[in-house]
Order: C-alpha cells, then sequence, then structure tokens
C-alpha cells in the first residue's frame, strides 16, 4: 500500500512516502517514516507514543491502514488554545 506520513511544524511540514504492507496499522507507519528519516532526530517527538490521525481525524494505535491514507503525527501544543485566545482578546480590549 502507498502511504503518506506526514508531521507539520509552524515553519515547516516533513513528509514521507512510504510502501506498506496489507494489514498495517497507523502506528507502524508512524514507525517506519522515522526510520526513514522523517525528522531529525533532536524534536523530541517520539513515534511509539506520539498521537496519530488520518486526514484530522485522530484514531487509535491499531488502526488498520487503506491504500493512500495520509497518517498525520500530531506534535504536542506549545499553548492550550482556551487560553491563547483569552489573552489574545484580552489585548485587543486594551
Amino acid at each position: 500500500m502507498d502511504i503518506e506520513v506526514v508531521l507539520a511544524f509552524r515553519d515547516r511540514q516533513y513528509l514521507v512516502n512510504l510502501l506498506m504492507p496489507v494489514g498495517s496499522t497507523i502506528r507502524q507507519a508512524a514507525e517506519a517514516s522515522f526510520e526513514r528519516g522523517l525528522l531529525p532526530a533532536d524534536t523530541g517527538i517520539d513515534p511509539a507514543t506520539v498521537p496519530l490521525g488520518i486526514y484530522g481525524e485522530l484514531e487509535e494505535d491499531s488502526y488498520l491502514l487503506s491504500n493512500a491514507d495520509r497518517v498525520e503525527i500530531y506534535r504536542p501544543l506549545l499553548q492550550d488554545p482556551m487560553e491563547w485566545r483569552r489573552q489574545r482578546a484580552n489585548r485587543t480590549k486594551n
């Protein structure tokens, strides 16, 4: 199966295309992408535990891939979105 694995940062997107055997899971694809050099090793992102999804939907590790799936690796949030909006609203009031 042809699988695409992506990870986006604010200023850069990393992408790797993989050939995975039928019956592969989303977690196996993420780990394979790191083995293929998707990211520099010093990013602190662990492919064994990072949240994963398909086309914007969070999926369990056991999710079985289909041909042409786009696996998305979700990095940890730097700030709580609700708190960020609250701070932004307070700045515009002043």
